[in-house]
Parts: C-alpha cells; structure tokens; sequence
C-alpha cells in the first residue's frame, strides 16, 4: 500500500513515466526557456523552418531541439563560406592589383631587371675599353689608362653581381657610398 500512496504523490503512475520526452509538446514560453532564448528567437526559429508547430502554439520538445541544432549549423555553414569567400576575394584583388601594377611598368620579372642592368653595364665596358685608345698613343700612358678601366669594369661588374642578388632574393638595395650624393 506504501507502493501505491508514493505513486499518487508524484502525481502519475509508473507506467506513464516511460513516456518519450521529445514526443512532448510545450508551448512558446516553455520552449523559449528550454533554450535560454526568448520567444521572439523561437518565433524566428518556426518562421524560417528549423522547428515545426504540431498545434496552436505547441511543439514537440525534439523538434525544438533538433531546429535549434540546425539552426547554429546553418550558421557555422554560412560562416564558413563567408570567410572562403572573403579569402577568394582578397586573393583576386591582390592579383588584380599586381597585374596593374605590372602594366604600369612599376613591376617587372626579375629576369627582365637583371637583363637591363646587364645591358646598361654592357654598354659601359664596352665605351670604357675604347677610351684609352681615344685619349691617347703614348703607350705608357694608354697602359695605365687601360688599368685604371680594368679596375673600375672589376668594379662595376663586382656592383652588378650584388645587385643581381638583390634583386633574385628581393629586400632592400644597399646604400650607395657616394659623397656627392646632394640632400
């Protein structure tokens, strides 16, 4: 008898504990609760699909649940493509910048640049050898003119190596030690 006085206290039988507790249906407030949220976010929730009414103002506890699981995995789905997107589009913007900058000429390849001084510092050599020639036919001295090109082609070919360097490992020029450098 002890049995069946604990029974009627708690209110409803043993049998009936059984029950599934997602086949259970609550109304807006209950399940606004459930969820830490308020009923307008729940409102928001049934509007856009993620949780169904099984009657006026009533739904199962398991739809509740599984809609609000759905709900924050749409948003971690978009979230991600978002970024993808913001990633895709920065990476385009920045070869776009890059191939304008390239057709304004404010970027060249690098084979380009070192063909360029290769040249200019070609044509120097070439213009140096010839001048002890043009200055003068007294051979002792022609002999110390043609050192003193050889040096400075040494020099000036020594110069293009490093700055071929820079250019293939990129980073800043080195400075120039020149004293008539006007600031």
């Amino acid at each position: 008898m002890a049995s069946t006085a604990k029974t009627e206290k708690r209110g409803k039988p043993a049998a009936a504990k059984s029950e599934n507790v997602g086949e259970k249906t609550v109304g807006i407030r209950e399940a606004a609760s459930l969820l830490n949220r308020s009923t307008q976010w729940v409102h928001k929730l049934v509007a856009a699909g993620f949780v169904e009414k099984v009657g006026r103002g009533q739904y199962r506890i398991s739809d509740i649940t599984s809609g609000t699981v759905a709900y924050y995995e749409d948003l971690l789905q978009k979230s991600s493509k978002s970024a993808t997107s913001n990633r895709v589009s920065e990476a385009r913007a920045a070869e776009i910048e890059l191939r304008t900058a390239e057709r304004r000429r404010e970027l060249i390849p690098q084979e380009e640049a070192i063909a360029a001084m290769d040249l200019v510092v070609g044509k120097v050599a070439e213009t140096l050898s010839g001048l002890p020639a043009r200055i003068t036919r007294d051979l002792v001295l022609r002999r110390k003119i043609e050192a003193a090109v050889h040096a400075g082609r040494k020099e000036i070919a020594d110069a293009l190596a490093e700055l071929s360097g820079f250019v293939e490992a990129g980073g800043d020029l080195p400075a120039t030690d020149t004293e008539d450098d006007p600031k």
